[in-house]
């Protein structure tokens, strides 16, 4: 995030917040995280019925761990109505902050394996 920033491929703004939710996360997180990108990766994160397409995927993840990304910004519950007892899967939209946290790390994993 810092050769981003000295590079110029984020602003000071965006470096500062990156840092407040490095602050934040739970490491143990990180594989949450990284398991929500990879299901919607797929998906154009600019469309205007990206949520209804999200919902039509059965995804079930960890409710604590997706409340702590949340927390931080990098994740979103995206509403799926009202159960009357039925199970509704636990839908999160990653945001835009956290799709970019992913790249970061997606990128260092490979430079690591590539030494």
């Amino acid at each position: 995030m810092y050769l981003d920033y000295i590079n110029g491929a984020i602003n000071e703004d965006r470096y500062t917040e990156c840092l407040d939710v490095l602050d934040s996360l739970n490491i143990g997180d990180i594989s949450l995280l990284k398991e929500i990108y990879m299901e919607q990766a797929d998906f154009d994160m600019h469309s205007e019925n990206l949520q209804e397409e999200i919902k039509r995927i059965n995804t079930s993840f960890d409710s604590i761990k997706c409340g702590r990304l949340n927390a931080v910004g990098i994740v979103k519950p995206i509403s799926c109505g009202l159960s009357f007892g039925a199970h509704i899967s636990n839908n999160y939209l990653i945001t835009e902050l956290g799709r970019y946290f992913c790249e970061v790390i997606l990128r260092l994993e490979t430079s690591i394996s590539n030494e």
